[in-house]
């Protein structure tokens, strides 16, 4: 079942690798490749570095939905 106008899982913090994804992915269409800077360049770069703390917090032993933190970051500048 999904909640909220943009149909986000309620599992949203126990994404499968599969549905990271496609939700990331889909982010793609809804930025401008003429934009100097938020663009889909900028998503990935932010995905990555998200991906690098994630790594960081969870080898200290903190418990970290990574997929939901890489599908955040895919879509945190779109629209």
């Amino acid at each position: 079942m999904a909640y909220g106008r943009f149909g986000v899982p309620e599992n949203f913090l126990t994404l499968t690798t599969d549905q990271v994804a496609e939700y990331s992915a889909a982010a793609q269409v809804h930025y401008r490749a003429d934009y100097p800077y938020h663009n889909w360049n900028h998503a990935m770069a932010v995905a990555s570095g998200t991906e690098s703390i994630s790594n960081k917090l969870e080898r200290k032993g903190l418990i970290i939905a990574k997929g939901a933190l890489a599908v955040a970051a895919a879509w945190h500048d779109a629209g």
